[in-house]
């Protein structure tokens, strides 16, 4: 069964008001990444959120963006409205992935009747287990009806390389540092991993941002890490950034400039 909480996650005074405005031009303000081991799922995602539009916002980093469902972890960017919808579908999971993996596509379809078009889209990630295996599980809402045959949509949703993300998925920072990805990496490596794809984004991009949470996904269980115990990574993301910047100087040793520079090109030493 689910244990999300009865209440959305976000504070109770806040209202989502649905536009019927485009948000065409408006970039997810999330960055939630997924990495698979052979016997575990690292999840993480930040907690930056925001209502209204430009210039007038409401922003906070008390958003919890992925959340504990039974031996699940799901995760969300996006609308905020779907969060809080989806808590409020709660579909009851049987503990078997690809079958709860249909259900949940199938709940995000009754969003249809409360959402006009030009609804920001709704992104989901689902973590867990199959046939003692770890799976992902991705895709995307955009206000259209999701047509299902019972769960035949779901095995085209499955991630097959181990790693996901959604929300900033194509920034610099996530793609620099997500080339590292190894699913023989450790357990304790994927955890920093993930926290240091996040925060470089965060870095460069206001909207992502800190503090970041972290779950892991085992066979029958989920375990969240304490997201203040977690904040001490941040000290080793900027240590790590500057063992990246002595690199860039040691690759650069040894370069003769003269001897790279065209045909009939001066000196770029002199």
């Amino acid at each position: 069964m689910s244990s999300f909480p009865n209440s959305c996650c976000f504070p109770e005074s806040l209202s989502f008001p649905f536009s019927s405005a485009s948000w065409e031009d408006k970039p997810d303000m999330t960055l939630v990444v997924a990495l698979a081991g052979e016997d575990d799922i690292v999840v993480a995602a930040d907690s930056l959120h925001s209502v209204g539009f430009p210039g007038n916002r409401f922003r906070d980093t008390s958003a919890k963006k992925i959340l504990t469902s039974g031996n699940y972890v799901v995760g969300f960017a996006g609308s905020p409205k779907g969060i809080c919808t989806f808590q409020l579908t709660e579909p009851s999971f049987e503990g078997k992935l690809l079958q709860d993996a249909g259900k949940l596509s199938m709940a995000m379809d009754k969003m249809v009747s409360v959402a006009p078009s030009g609804v920001q889209p709704s992104r989901f990630l689902l973590c867990g287990f199959e046939k003692s295996r770890p799976r992902i599980y991705r895709w995307e809402w955009n206000g259209e009806e999701i047509q299902l045959n019972d769960c035949n949509l779901a095995p085209r949703l499955m991630v097959r390389d181990g790693i996901s993300a959604i929300g900033q998925e194509g920034h610099g920072g996530y793609l620099m540092y997500s080339h590292a990805y190894s699913k023989n990496l450790s357990l304790e490596e994927r955890v920093f991993l993930a926290y240091l794809c996040i925060h470089e984004v965060a870095e460069h991009d206001h909207d992502v941002s800190i503090p970041i949470d972290v779950s892991i996904v085992k066979q029958g269980r989920v375990i969240e890490l304490d997201r203040t115990k977690l904040a001490g990574l941040t000290k080793k993301c900027v240590s790590f950034r500057k063992r990246l910047s002595s690199e860039i100087s040691r690759g650069a040793r040894g370069i003769k400039l003269e001897e790279l520079v065209a045909a009939n090109q001066p000196n770029p030493c002199m």
